[in-house]
């Protein structure tokens, strides 16, 4: 059961990804969570929302957005993104809440 519940949620992830490298536009995922520029965040959660419905056979969650945005330019070298500087981030985030 575990094997199929990561099947599925690969698939969903890897539509995801497909349409934010379609449109050139830089994407990461991690966990279950999927970190992208602010301006892409309501096209994020639509995006989402529909593959999640289309993998799941029609199946509607209803994705919502449950993080704070945080602005990480600060944490970038030459605008590079320095993953070193991101461990507080994970260690102090929010908990998750249903919104």
């Amino acid at each position: 059961m575990l094997a199929l519940l990561m099947n599925i949620d690969g698939a969903i992830t890897a539509k995801v990804i497909k349409h934010f490298t379609d449109l050139k536009e830089p994407i990461l995922s991690v966990h279950d969570s999927y970190i992208c520029r602010e301006g892409v965040r309501d096209n994020l959660i639509e995006v989402m929302n529909e593959a999640i419905t289309e993998t799941l056979g029609g199946y509607v969650i209803g994705i919502k957005a449950n993080k704070e945005l945080e602005d990480i330019a600060s944490r970038t070298v030459e605008g590079v993104l320095d993953l070193s500087k991101m461990k507080d981030l994970w260690l102090n985030r929010p908990e998750d809440t249903d919104m």
